[in-house]
């Protein structure tokens, strides 16, 4: 008697833990660079106490990308294309 679960059934849990750690590390990135920023603005400040711009670049985009990336590993592996 086998143990263990089918092959489609450890490449869902594969990618359901890679799903949940991308995304804590996303939630991580985006808490540092809040407290980065506000850091940042703190020290930027000159003498008279006003606060030097800082500007940043537009992240509009990256949750979709991420998105289809999700949408075509899952595709792929329902094909097969995890197969050794």
């Amino acid at each position: 008697m086998a143990l263990g679960g089918s092959r489609g059934r450890i490449v869902r849990q594969l990618v359901t833990e890679s799903m949940l750690l991308a995304l804590a590390g996303a939630g991580l990135g985006l808490a540092f660079a809040v407290f980065g920023i506000k850091g940042l603005v703190a020290l930027g400040t000159n003498q008279s106490g006003g606060a030097v711009a800082i500007v940043l670049k537009s992240l509009s985009g990256v949750p979709e990308n991420a998105a289809g990336v999700l949408v075509l590993m899952a595709v792929d592996a329902k094909r097969g294309g995890c197969r050794p």
